[in-house]
């Protein structure tokens, strides 16, 4: 079974759907499916996580272990390209709204369908877009609800979303040509350096639908219809269950209380 086809096929996809119906199919199970989180990253402190294609695969595809932003996307931007398309990877700078300098952590798909490019971001936790969306400027609604557009300004482009009634931005990027190397790069900034929040504090994130379902910290939340439902973890137990009922991901007692 080919790459392409053992992910339809954990997803329960028909390949041969129209591409544009099938992207937007494939990004919203993709999320429903497999958590954004950094679990590995903080078990595993000091060692960097693989970008090998055959280990994402078998982490997220196979084991169901889920994984961050350079996982996610190397491997929904390979499948793009084993679906033929037009498709590009970029890095992107995180601003979350903030004018202050922001390094190029976060890596985005870019594909293009009868000559209309847009975006596909799977690994964006909590705010990642459950539709591909346009470079045009035009908003769109996401499987839950979340609306996106995508504006630009002298070659930077910024993703926002509605928050609060307003469009806030998440991040910017640049069409400007990225080696596999530059992702690796970024890559062990973001799994190693001190500044960065994924070596801190835990985080787990998963797209169902007509909610979303987050970890931060001790926190458990559950986000519909833009009402959040928060509850404390109590303890080590707590989380274990938790990572199991809600999101899937299996953990043993030490690694509960590591995490905890």
């Amino acid at each position: 079974m080919s790459h392409l086809n053992q992910y339809l096929t954990a997803l329960n996809i028909d390949a041969d759907l129209p591409k544009f119906e099938l992207l937007n199919l494939m990004i919203a199970r993709h999320m429903a499916m497999f958590s954004f989180n950094n679990i590995d990253l903080l078990l595993n402190k000091g060692q960097i996580l693989s970008l090998g294609f055959d280990d994402i695969q078998d982490k997220i595809v196979t084991r169901g272990r889920g994984g961050y932003c350079f996982e996610h996307n190397k491997l929904f931007y390979a499948m793009t390209e084993e679906l033929q398309l037009e498709t590009a990877a970029y890095l992107a700078r995180v601003t979350f709204n903030k004018d202050d300098e922001a390094p190029l952590t976060h890596r985005i798909t870019i594909v293009t369908l009868d000559g209309q490019e847009y975006m596909a971001d799977v690994g964006f936790g909590r705010y990642a877009p459950t539709c591909l969306v346009p470079l045009t400027g035009e908003a769109v609604t996401g499987a839950n609800g979340d609306v996106f557009r995508i504006v630009e300004d002298k070659g930077v482009y910024a993703l926002e979303m509605i928050k609060a009634g307003e469009f806030f931005a998440l991040y910017i990027f640049e069409k400007t040509r990225c080696l596999e190397v530059d992702f690796e790069l970024a890559n062990y900034y973001t799994n190693c350096h001190p500044d960065s929040g994924f070596t801190k504090n835990l985080v787990v994130a998963r797209i169902c639908n007509d909610r979303t379902l987050v970890i931060r910290e001790n926190i458990y939340s559950v986000i519909k219809n833009g009402i959040v439902s928060q509850s404390e973890i109590g303890d080590a137990k707590d989380l274990q269950i938790k990572l199991s009922h809600k999101f899937t991901i299996q953990i043993s007692d030490d690694q509960a209380e590591l995490l905890f």
